[in-house]
């Protein structure tokens, strides 16, 4: 089957990239949109693959934390605004913490078969609970600075405040699950 994946994904890899640079030329969408998926497309074959193998060398929750808080959020304002403004470099923050919280929580569980895989996760070189701290100040960092941008800028097309009322559960689910890693 490793032939077979092999092939699947570079497939893949190539299609979104073709289809990247097709939405540019025909649709008339930003250039940023190709420089994303690219870089999206090239940090994912890269997250396992050779050479560089980002998770087994301490980058890979980074990586995962650039692809799901920064790249796919991107796309969207794109595709909806058009281009990129000062608000979306303030969301983009709270957004790469998910990002890393999501990557974390997703580690977290696999800690004890990485250790023995020699991964250098952040979950095997830290511990599972002091991740969990991490988590738990990523989604309190989160939310704070969603209620501080919704408090800072009422004049958005963008109602902020919709985004921390939101944001309030990620961080009753954290700090539920982080109560019971104390237990």
């Amino acid at each position: 089957l490793r032939s077979i994946s092999k092939s699947i994904s570079i497939s893949l890899l190539i299609s979104a990239n073709i289809l990247a640079v097709a939405i540019f030329l025909f649709l008339g969408a930003s250039i940023e949109i190709f420089f994303i998926i690219l870089g999206a497309s090239l940090i994912g074959w890269f997250y396992s693959a050779p050479p560089l193998r980002l998770i087994s060398r301490g980058f890979g929750e980074i990586a995962l934390a650039c692809v799901t808080g920064f790249a796919i959020p991107a796309l969207g304002y794109l595709a909806v605004r058009g281009q990129f403004d000062p608000l979306f470099g303030y969301l983009a923050i709270p957004f790469v913490m998910y990002g890393l919280t999501l990557s974390l929580s997703l580690e977290a569980p696999d800690a004890e078969i990485d250790r023995k895989g020699e991964k250098q996760t952040l979950v095997v070189r830290k511990g599972a609970r002091n991740i969990f701290l991490l988590i738990s100040a990523l989604t309190t960092s989160a939310t704070i600075l969603f209620f501080g941008y919704s408090w800072l800028d009422a004049s958005s097309a963008l109602d902020i405040g919709v985004l921390a009322l939101f944001s309030i559960v990620p961080l009753t689910a954290t700090l539920v699950g982080f109560a019971g890693v104390l237990q």
